[in-house]
């Protein structure tokens, strides 16, 4: 059975992301898609525009058939960890075959031979020399690829996630055939509008202004962005600050978090404490990117602490929020494998294993803060039942 994996955040679904499934489909002709999906929080460290079962919806409506979550401490993480928390859950399934958007890598074999050459390179012993300049772990990776193999490696953001993924299926040997799409309309970050295509963070920020959207996003998910409209400004980044400044006046032991370095605390302190109306609260510096420091900060204030749990032991979490007939029966698949899958998270919050009981506690306390800055209703984890297709396979 070709089952085809996807890793998405869908926040929102968009255009690029229908053009990818759709391409996924040409290329692979699988039998089932499944889609693993960060939760209430991004990979950058700022609120969902929309809350997980809404999304897991539309990854549904997309032509999914099944959508796992990824919890909290994978979806809140480095694109590393980020990559090999939703491989562990994808080759639980087993998935056959993962798709995902690229700017320059056209082939599974560039892939691969790239993420083995990394994968070395992150075991040089002069990345320690490379970090004592001030650059970032990523940038550290960049120079010595350029010097080792005259070449970068990373056009832009996904290329770099693809090279994750390459390198997570060759650590976990996990016999995974790779499907590079190249991207359809501006690249990811981008400003720039193409005809029906925009990137994520731009269609954000329109979303934001309340600048026209209608052409970048299908129309069920414009319904649902519509209906949060009296909430949206709630669930912008800049709405944390104040959580954010009330932890930093308390005593905080900066270290216990991911993504400390010694001295990370003085620039912290500094940024989030600053009093200028019109100044951004997290200026990026050459040794500190704004998303690792977003992530840093939500991880210290839900207390999410370092080492508790590897990325790569996360392929236990099985949580479905949406599937239709075919995801159910890839369900039914799994169980007979004798492996657990998460309906009920009061059971498994007494009964699961240790890091299941800990991701599950770790994502219904971000699921609550959610809903506090969402104005929601609390424990929606323990309310909310998987969403069940059932009057057609697929849209």
């Amino acid at each position: 059975m070709k089952i085809l994996g996807i890793v998405a955040e869908y926040n929102p679904l968009h255009n690029g992301h229908i053009y990818h499934i759709k391409e996924s489909i040409n290329k692979v002709n699988p039998d089932a898609i499944v889609i693993i999906m960060s939760s209430s929080f991004t990979q950058r460290g700022e609120p969902a525009i929309l809350d997980k079962w809404t999304r897991a919806n539309h990854g549904l409506r997309a032509g999914g058939d099944l959508v796992l979550e990824l919890p909290f401490r994978g979806a809140v993480s480095s694109a590393e960890s980020f990559a090999l928390s939703a491989l562990s859950i994808l080759n639980s399934i087993p998935c056959t075959h993962l798709s995902f958007g690229v700017e320059s890598l056209r082939t599974e074999d560039e892939i691969y031979s790239k993420a083995k050459k990394i994968i070395e390179i992150k075991n040089n012993p002069r990345i320690k020399e490379f970090l004592k300049t001030g650059l970032s772990f990523h940038q550290c990776i960049l120079q010595l690829s350029k010097e080792k193999y005259n070449d970068h490696f990373i056009q832009g953001a996904n290329d770099l996630l693809a090279l994750e993924y390459g390198q997570s299926a060759i650590l976990l040997n996990y016999p995974l055939k790779l499907v590079p799409i190249l991207r359809k309309g501006p690249i990811h970050g981008s400003s720039t509008l193409s005809s029906h295509f925009a990137s994520g963070s731009e269609i954000r920020k329109r979303y934001f202004k309340e600048l026209p959207i209608e052409e970048f996003c299908p129309p069920w998910v414009l319904k649902d962005l519509e209906r949060n409209k009296n909430i949206k400004n709630y669930l912008k980044w800049e709405g944390l600050i104040p959580y954010f400044q009330l932890m930093i006046l308390k005593e905080l032991k900066y270290e216990n978090y991911t993504g400390y370095e010694v001295g990370m605390e003085n620039y912290i302190k500094e940024q989030i404490l600053q009093k200028e109306i019109n100044k951004p609260y997290l200026k990026e510096t050459k040794r500190y990117s704004k998303s690792r420091l977003q992530r840093y900060l939500l991880h210290a204030l839900l207390d999410i602490k370092k080492e508790k749990i590897r990325s790569h032991d996360m392929g236990g979490y099985i949580r479905p929020l949406a599937m239709n007939q075919i995801g159910r029966e890839i369900l039914r698949e799994v169980k007979r494998q004798d492996k657990i899958v998460i309906t009920q998270p009061a059971r498994f919050l007494k009964k699961g294993s240790e890091n299941i009981q800990l991701l599950l506690q770790e994502e219904i306390l971000a699921t609550n803060f959610y809903s506090i800055l969402a104005r929601g209703s609390f424990q929606l984890d323990f309310t909310h039942t998987p969403i069940i297709k059932t009057d057609k396979v697929r849209d």
